[in-house]
């Protein structure tokens, strides 16, 4: 069984035996729906060195980064933990964002700055399906409540690079690759959130993702023997509107 199916039956079954398990325990008081927009920053860039044939490796070199806006939505029942100083409740459900970062820099042929004949483009476009967790604390001054956020789950991760010969050099030398992938997926994180009135209240939070090691597949129209892979992970901050019904 190939692992990205491995790694997507193991998350449904992780999501629904958790959901299975928490209703068990008890109900929702309520339920938390939250929308978030922010800033994403990819923190590892393409390796630098993928490989063409056994004896023939090129490098990626002068990478600069593209940011784009990331997006987030939750759904999340409430549960509260009675007489407690410290702690005011979980928030626990389904929770989906959208990321996309692209990465420009030159190719370096053999390893070699004297054969510098390309520039790359690297883009990836990752969208994260988690089951998470929200604690929160009491409040603060009544009205700032801090939480942490803890999450697990898989993430469709597609990347595409594409690189583009330079003068003199082949048009039809350039390539092209692309592919889908599954990963298996974490978060953790911590905000607060401010409470305008008794249904709803704006949230800020910085959260720190793993979006797994996915690759670009191998191309049909050169000897590639080992496929361009990159290590996902972000910084993400978010701001956000939170409803309570």
């Amino acid at each position: 069984m190939p692992l990205t199916l491995r790694t997507l039956i193991a998350s449904i079954i992780f999501t629904s035996s958790s959901v299975y398990a928490l209703q068990q325990f008890s109900f929702p008081s309520n339920y938390l729906t939250s929308l978030n927009i922010g800033y994403s920053d990819s923190i590892h860039h393409p390796y630098r060195t993928f490989q063409i044939s056994e004896y023939d490796t090129d490098a990626l070199h002068g990478f600069n980064q593209n940011h784009f806006s990331s997006f987030n939505a939750s759904i999340k029942g409430i549960y509260n933990i009675p007489c407690n100083n410290y702690l005011r409740s979980i928030a626990i459900g389904p929770s989906v964002s959208y990321q996309k970062n692209q990465f420009k820099g030159d190719v370096w042929e053999l390893e070699l700055p004297e054969f510098n004949n390309y520039t790359y483009k690297f883009v990836s476009e990752s969208v994260p399906i988690l089951l998470e967790g929200d604690i929160y604390f009491q409040p603060l001054f009544n009205y700032l409540a801090p939480f942490i956020t803890l999450g697990m789950g898989m993430a469709v991760n597609h990347i595409a690079y594409n690189d583009t010969p330079g003068d003199n050099i082949p048009a039809n030398s350039s390539l092209k690759l692309n592919r889908e992938n599954i990963n298996f997926a974490a978060d953790v994180g911590a905000g607060v959130a401010y409470t305008i009135n008794k249904h709803w209240s704006a949230s800020l939070r910085y959260n720190y993702m793993y979006l797994g090691k996915p690759n670009t597949g191998t191309s049909d129209i050169t000897n590639i023997q080992q496929p361009l892979r990159i290590l996902l992970t972000s910084n993400n901050v978010y701001f956000g509107i939170q409803f309570v019904s």
